[in-house]
């Protein structure tokens, strides 16, 4: 509605037609999908923006991927991801079920289990929460993800807590939601 021409993409044939469905709707040219895998976003361009909401935390390399993202960002990649706790007695380890604290790709994490589903399995498609391919994904750890950014480019790295609201006592606190998911929202911008 402001102008931008927007590329989504959706690996699922079953969101990808939700997708449509919702083109058809709102009557916006500007607005496109692809049904594709995210590891193939280079053969739709260069973006201004990267939006990668919900899906950092679904990959197994995560370097590669995040390196991958910014060869195809001009400017801004905002990503809204779950991180590892450094601390094993964060209530994330527990409601995720993740690792204990590793190194992967030199970067410290956690891994998380996805599924047991083969890469050709079609109940795939059913998994709306669930990694694509890889059977475990990666969660780095905050200052690992932040050090990410900035080395695959994005010279300015930020944490957003808009999502929260005005009140960020509620979810930064013990019980909080932050505290309990550890999922934040991270801006990171390329500078001239």
């Amino acid at each position: 509605r402001l102008g931008f021409d927007s590329t989504g993409l959706e690996v699922r044939k079953s969101n990808f037609e939700n997708c449509l469905y919702i083109k058809d709707r709102v009557a916006l040219d500007n607005l496109h999908f692809v049904n594709d895998d995210a590891w193939n976003i280079g053969h739709y361009g260069v973006f201004d923006i990267i939006f990668c909401v919900g899906l950092y935390y679904h990959i197994d390399r995560v370097t590669d991927f995040m390196h991958m993202l910014a060869r195809h960002t001009r400017r801004a990649i905002l990503l809204d991801t779950h991180f590892a706790p450094e601390d094993d007695a964060s209530p994330s380890v527990a409601t995720y079920n993740l690792s204990p604290l590793v190194t992967h790709e030199g970067l410290p994490g956690r891994w998380f289990h996805e599924h047991e589903l083969e890469a050709d399995n079609p109940a795939l498609d059913a998994l709306k929460w669930a990694s694509w391919e890889n059977k475990t994904s990666f969660w780095p750890t905050k200052p690992a993800l932040l050090t990410l950014l900035r080395q695959a480019g994005f010279d300015m790295v930020f944490e957003s807590f808009n999502q929260f609201g005005p009140d960020l006592v509620g979810p930064m606190g013990a019980d909080g939601y932050y505290t309990t998911h550890t999922r934040a929202v991270f801006l990171g911008f390329k500078t001239p």
